[in-house]
């Protein structure tokens, strides 16, 4: 990153972050892992220098027009409607269970961190939207043929509706805490 800071371009410092992130995740595929593993820790390396926050600003713009929905694409591409009403009872039961296990997981971390039980309860519902590591999860599953096309659109499925639901238990839970500036009004 300092030699970035040499270069005459006034992005050189975000390009070479790409450049880095593109480089550990094409490294990660040549071991064998998968490519999200090799850029997430470029992006923990990158977070270690004093560039940072720049990089970050500018990262979020080039993120959010490109990768993100590059990647969305990709998961929609593969899912179908055709079986969604036989599979319909899985989807509801393994929603439930995503969203409890992540919401007591949460709320459970809390408490035996020190956090009140309202605030633990609002711990645990903000960790239910955690989905996008479990989407990567399943599209690196499903391209390594460990999912059948059924299961990976069941497991999709699932993953968006717990992601939907998270905001909803995240406002009822912050009705609920003390704590928290919510008014009634907001409601």
């Amino acid at each position: 990153m300092r030699i970035s800071e040499r270069l005459l371009i006034p992005t050189a410092r975000t390009v070479t972050a790409v450049v880095i992130c593109l480089g550990m995740a094409y490294l990660a595929e040549v071991v064998g892992l998968s490519g999200a593993i090799g850029a997430f820790f470029a992006g923990i390396a990158v977070a270690q220098t004093h560039v940072k926050q720049v990089i970050d600003d500018h990262i979020e713009p080039i993120s959010n027009a490109f990768f993100v929905p590059v990647f969305f694409v990709s998961i929609g591409l593969n899912v179908t409607f055709a079986h969604f009403i036989t599979s319909l009872p899985f989807i509801v039961l393994m929603t439930i269970l995503a969203v409890v296990t992540k919401w007591w997981g949460g709320e459970i971390g809390a408490r035996l961190t020190g956090f009140s039980k309202s605030g633990s309860r609002v711990v645990g519902t903000g960790m239910v939207a955690r989905g996008e590591m479990a989407l990567i999860t399943a599209q690196i599953g499903f391209d390594a043929h460990l999912l059948a096309n059924g299961l990976y659109v069941d497991m999709i499925f699932v993953i968006v509706f717990s992601t939907l639901a998270a905001p909803l238990l995240l406002r009822w839970a912050l009705s609920k805490d003390d704590s928290t500036a919510v008014s009634t009004s907001d409601k």
